[in-house]
This record gives C-alpha cells, structure tokens and sequence, in this order.
C-alpha cells in the first residue's frame, strides 16, 4: 500500500517519491500520505500522514509504514520526520530502504528513531519496488549501497517463521501482521523463504 502511494507522489527534483501508512495498535489504519500531497511543494510522506490524524490517541503505540527512511534533517521545515514521529507517540517505524546520499549527505533517521527507544524494522526484499517511483533518480547515488549499522531485518525475522503459523514472528516482535501487505499490496516473494497464507482478510498468498 506505501509503495502503491509512493507512485501516486507528483515528480519533483531533488525530491524522493515516499508513501507512508499509520496503523493503531491494532493494525488499523489511521492515515496515509505521500510527498506533495494536495499541493503542498514541500510536505513530506510522513508528515502528511500524521497531519490527517484527527484523534491523537490513535497513534500511541501505533507503526508507520514508509517506503523510506524518515529525514533526519529539513531546509524546508523545522521538523523533520523522525522528529514528528517520535513526538507523535508512535512506537514503531517499518521501512523498506535507506535514503541515500543523494539529496541530503548521511541521513540519521534511523539513529536518531531508535536512540529513544522507538522500534525500527527494515525490509530490504522490498527495498527495489520501493525505488520504483524513483526510477528517473538511476544511475546516480540512489543505487548505492548503504554503510553503518544495520536495523532489524525484516527477511531474518521471516526466517524464524514457521510453515504453520508464518506470522509468529512479526507477532513476537510486536510488528502487525499485515506488515508486507501496508509497504506492498502486490504480491512480494521474501527471501530466504516465500511466506504463503492470510492475516485476517489479507491475502498475502
């Protein structure tokens, strides 16, 4: 679903296509945006999801979804993202791949997620329909590939799971089973295993 709303992003340059989807606690979804949503030149996927939350409480313990690493730093605004989530109350953030050094040289949204405490997942098997929406940025840093620490691996933490019950741990680790359909409703082979079966009504078969 993110990677979906990243497409739906108006081109920019100098500016990354992102979607972003926020959930409650409980897997519902709260809200969802993406970069230059209704105009706006300059709001970003995260931002303009959380402007759309009209209840507050939703987001306590909540997950947002983002194709991308969240910003770590703005010119345009005086928050970036990972400041408006971690002042949201948001507990958790799952993304699909890093920013690169493209537009902004080191992004630390990662670090800067997880120094308070917030939960940070990655899933690099969705990292290349990610870049999809950023296909005219190819040839450049985009395809560069990313030093530092890892985060959590969202293809190990498929590893773990068995046939039976494919989403045990995703549950154990407090990441909603609906995790691969709100980055992609398309269907995602996940690497070193393809994960088969439904979560609720969606069919991620």
């Amino acid at each position: 679903m993110a990677i979906e709303l990243s497409l739906q992003s108006p081109l920019a340059e100098g500016a990354f296509s992102v979607g972003a989807v926020i959930v409650d606690e409980n897997g519902d979804e709260v809200a969802h945006g993406y970069p230059r949503e209704g105009g706006d030149l300059h709001v970003h996927a995260e931002e303009a999801a959380l402007a759309k939350v009209a209840q507050e409480s939703r987001l306590l313990g909540g997950t947002i979804y983002s194709t991308l690493e969240p910003c770590s730093q703005r010119k345009s605004r005086p928050l970036s993202c990972t400041q408006h989530i971690l002042q949201s109350g948001l507990a958790r953030v799952v993304i699909a791949w890093r920013e690169p050094s493209l537009f902004v040289h080191d992004c630390q949204g990662v670090e800067i997620l997880t120094a308070p405490g917030a939960t940070v997942i990655e899933i690099p098997e969705l990292a290349d329909p990610a870049r999809q929406a950023n296909s005219t940025f190819r040839g450049s840093a985009l395809d560069r590939s990313f030093d530092g620490q890892p985060v959590p691996d969202g293809g190990d933490l498929l590893a773990q799971c068995s046939e039976e019950e494919p989403f045990e741990a995703f549950e154990e680790t407090g990441v909603v089973v609906k995790t691969i359909y709100l980055l992609s409703s398309s269907r995602v082979d996940l690497a070193p295993q393809r994960i088969a079966g439904q979560a609720g009504n969606w069919n991620l078969a």
